[in-house]
């Protein structure tokens, strides 16, 4: 019995301790839960081309729900990231500035597609690549050559 009464005594410190924080400072802890169990990237420069009907899907990172992962080839054209199948007016994850620059890691959602913004691939940016969207706020994307 009086093991079991150190234990516990030693569980209430340990949890009190935890909590003994500074009020006029309290650090805020924010918790998320994924949005999305799927996106897809439809365009131009894509292996699905605009078929929103049936765009090239993303595959969700193993180690964090709220990374989508796509390898492979991008050719000369404009692609964008939509959260549903078969609707234009879905929202969008897009470029902040039409054809910004691949390497910026700058990205939002855009509710409705609307402005309409895309990522451009030239001939001479051209390649396989791997694009790997964050959905997690702050979002962001990292687009890499890898070839």
């Amino acid at each position: 019995m009086k093991k079991n009464i150190y234990l516990i005594i030693s569980i209430l410190t340990i949890l009190f301790s935890a909590c003994d924080k500074d009020i006029d400072n309290p650090e805020v802890i924010e918790f998320y839960e994924p949005d999305y169990t799927a996106l897809w990237l439809v365009g131009s420069s894509v292996p699905a081309g605009w078929d929103i009907g049936n765009p090239t899907p993303m595959i969700v990172d193993s180690k964090d729900p709220f990374v989508f992962i796509w390898e492979g080839e991008l050719k000369p054209g404009e692609f964008k990231i939509p959260t549903k199948v078969g609707d234009w007016g879905c929202d969008f994850f897009m470029p902040v500035e039409n054809h910004q620059d691949i390497n910026s890691n700058a990205v939002e959602l855009v509710v409705g597609g609307n402005p309409d913004k895309k990522w451009e691939i030239t001939a001479e940016t051209t390649g396989n690549y791997q694009i790997r969207l964050n959905t997690k706020p702050p979002i962001s994307i990292h687009i890499e050559k890898l070839n």
